[in-house]
């Protein structure tokens, strides 16, 4: 790809070896130097604090409306399923479209359909079906749109930042979930319809944020080797190095639009983001993994509300409290990530999976919300670390051409399972006391987790390469997102 200045790293292979002075002036530039990167970040953090005001509003309208958690978790599960279904085209159209434009579409037509939920709220016209039928629009919008923010994020910063890049998203991100369900909880308590509107006002702030980080100038990367194509480790820190100027963040600092081979099928194209993942025997089975994980938490965390209604006696600010608490969490994990302190081996991460069975069942059993807020906190450390370390190594791992399928298919397989879950969670609650429920999970979860030790040593081998602290190294260092 042509940039503006000299990609990283070609320096090194062709020019005079570099005195004190040169080797200073190749080292990267702070990312809060990087205009793209800091815009589509701060417009980041107020997206998803809109976004998360609005669903534990939406939430706690459709349980008080309806008054049954098998309703409540019945809207999640069909909105899940939307979400796993859109997936399965979404990494594919972000290879192939300009990410630039479709970034900007997306947000813009998110917001519309916020806006139109706010009114129906307002005027009192709100029935189940119509709001499911824009809660679904808005999570085909949501799926298209989660492979094409990870396969961006590498494209802003050079390789040797993307882990803290990573750990920056994700401490933004928390800090939008932190703020939403308070937002939200305040909001609920006087009418759902304020949430809805916050919401569609974020994206407009961050349509606004994508014009100003110059996207729609984005260009796409030249078409990788055969053998990158193929998904080989240690190549895509390289390739998306090219796509990065020296200047840091000024006009030459471009990520990638789509991967284009549009001479290719669509299919064609789909088909090779499958046999980059199952046609490898160590991602094939951390995919199925993440899906068997995310069935266990899915039967589980749909129930939070009805832990704060039925367990707890609470009311939305409760609620509010206790998704600002996970958020808190992973603010905090987000921060330990970001200075390599993540899991580094299988071991530990694995471990650390055991460890967020556990803190569930404390949260969806504990009558005391102080321990109720604490085991939230927890959890929410626990997950940054986990995810934030299988993100880097997915990036890490797969060509940038690729990029949009993989995590398009990795949104997909996390999602499949949870509508099941979601569902078989909603009508148990009816029925059983719901701590038996996120006791169940728990020991669904360290068995799962105890199968992958043992019957996926590839797997295993994956996770054991160097963290996302080596990333730099070139090393393909992988590992996980839940999804």
């Amino acid at each position: 790809m042509s940039v503006t200045g000299n990609p990283k790293g070609a320096p090194a292979r062709n020019a005079t070896p570099a005195g004190p002075s040169t080797r200073k002036a190749a080292s990267p530039p702070s990312l809060w130097r990087r205009r793209p990167f800091v815009v589509l970040w701060l417009a980041r953090i107020v997206s998803v604090a809109g976004g998360m005001a609005n669903m534990m509003a939406i939430q706690w309208w459709v349980l008080e409306t309806t008054g049954s958690a098998q309703w409540m978790a019945s809207v999640n599960a069909v909105v899940t399923l939307v979400m796993a279904v859109a997936g399965l085209p979404a990494g594919v159209l972000a290879d192939r479209w300009h990410r630039g434009r479709f970034f900007l579409i997306l947000e813009v037509g998110r917001g519309l359909v916020m806006a139109a939920l706010a009114a129906l709220l307002f005027t009192g016209r709100a029935t189940l079906p119509a709001v499911l039928a824009l809660l679904a629009v808005d999570a085909a919008g949501l799926a298209l749109f989660v492979p094409l923010s990870s396969a961006i994020w590498p494209e802003l910063v050079p390789p040797q930042q993307l882990a803290a890049a990573n750990g920056l998203v994700a401490t933004g991100e928390s800090v939008g979930r932190i703020a939403g369900p308070a937002l939200g909880g305040v909001l609920a308590s006087r009418h759902p319809g304020w949430a809805a509107l916050a919401d569609a006002v974020s994206y407009a702030v961050s349509a606004v944020a994508i014009l100003l980080a110059g996207a729609l100038g984005w260009k796409a990367p030249s078409p990788s080797s055969p053998d990158e194509t193929a998904g080989r480790p240690g190549t895509a820190s390289e390739a998306g190095a090219a796509a990065i100027s020296e200047a840091g963040g000024g006009a030459g600092s471009r990520p990638a639009g789509p991967a284009t081979g549009s001479h290719r099928s669509f299919a064609a194209q789909f088909r090779e983001g499958v046999a980059a993942v199952f046609g490898r025997p160590d991602l094939g089975p951390f995919f199925i993994l993440v899906s068997v994980l995310n069935l266990a938490f899915a039967a589980s965390f749909v129930l939070i509300p009805v832990v704060v209604q039925r367990v707890l006696q609470g009311g939305p600010q409760v609620l509010g409290w206790i998704q600002a608490s996970l958020a808190v969490g992973a603010l905090a994990g987000g921060l330990l990530a970001g200075t390599g302190r993540g899991p580094r081996r299988a071991r530990g991460w694995m471990q650390l999976i055991v460890l967020q069975a556990l803190l569930g069942a404390v949260l969806g059993s504990s009558r005391w919300l102080p321990a109720s807020i604490a085991a939230g906190c927890l959890f929410g450390v626990v997950n940054a670390l986990v995810n934030v370390a299988a993100t880097t190594m997915l990036q890490q791992a797969v060509t940038p051409d690729l990029r949009g399928r993989v995590f398009g298919l990795l949104y997909t397989v996390a999602m499949i399972l949870q509508p099941l879950g979601q569902m078989a969670g909603g009508t148990l609650a009816d029925r059983v006391p719901v701590p038996m429920i996120f006791a169940t999970t728990a020991l669904l979860t360290v068995l799962a987790v105890a199968a992958a030790w043992w019957r996926a040593p590839a797997m295993r081998t994956l996770l054991d390469h160097p963290a996302a602290g080596n990333a730099a190294s070139g090393s393909g260092a992988v590992e996980v997102n839940r999804g």
